[in-house]
């Protein structure tokens, strides 16, 4: 019987989450991968910027307590002019298959999985707008802001995806939800390590997360 339970608790959690999402939404293309997983936006929105051409870089790191192999989680994001089209988003995440590529960047820390990312954009203003879970697109839009500015690199937080009846968030325990923590001091050696780690040293700015505007997908503890 206890062996028969497990898969049923995964369809469930995995229902949980379609709910969250239209499926045959429109996709955004797979990611690169290697010592992170990130995207950089479409043709019609490339957001790339090197530090040293006038960008600005942000970086952390993204995880799962979700027991599950071979899967993807993304954070979703666009510049604030771009943040209501889907054809203009981009992403930073984790793949459960990136630690046979990159040993030294996915790693354990107690129940959760993570990587770190780094991403170098173009200056401006930018909105988390929702999550990507495998090939599935969240389907409402939600406008958490950050900054990138030039010739800084901002340590933007740890993003934890959880499903349900998991994470440290008491308001969020019954519904699947990304929860956000400031783990600099265990993740900024970790992007210094990187391949791709930018040449200005890290500024801890760990994105605030509002109560009513990260709904129904992020969450800090308490907020």
């Amino acid at each position: 019987m206890h062996q028969g339970a497990r898969p049923v608790s995964r369809m469930r959690d995995a229902i949980a989450w379609l709910l969250l999402f239209a499926v045959g939404a429109c996709f955004l293309a797979g990611p690169a991968m290697a010592d992170d997983v990130v995207f950089y936006g479409t043709v019609w929105a490339p957001y790339k910027q090197k530090l040293e051409n006038g960008g600005g870089c942000v970086s952390g790191s993204v995880g799962t307590s979700y027991d599950i192999r071979n899967f993807s989680f993304y954070v979703v994001f666009a510049s604030e002019k771009n943040s209501d089209s889907y054809r203009k988003h981009a992403y930073f995440g984790y793949s459960s298959s990136s630690d046979i590529f990159e040993k030294n960047v996915v790693y354990t820390d107690g129940a959760v999985k993570s990587s770190i990312f780094t991403m170098c954009l173009k200056p401006g203003r930018y909105e988390l707008v929702g999550l990507k879970f495998g090939d599935m697109v969240s389907k409402q839009l939600v406008h958490v802001p950050f900054v990138v500015e030039a010739g800084k690199h901002v340590y933007l937080g740890s993003f934890v995806f959880h499903q349900a009846g998991q994470g440290n968030c008491p308001q969020m325990i019954g519904t699947p939800h990304v929860e956000v923590r400031d783990e600099h001091e265990r993740d900024i050696p970790r992007i210094a390590l990187s391949k791709k780690a930018p040449k200005a040293d890290p500024v801890v700015q760990v994105i605030e997360i509002d109560a009513s505007a990260g709904k129904p997908y992020f969450v800090a503890c308490g907020a």
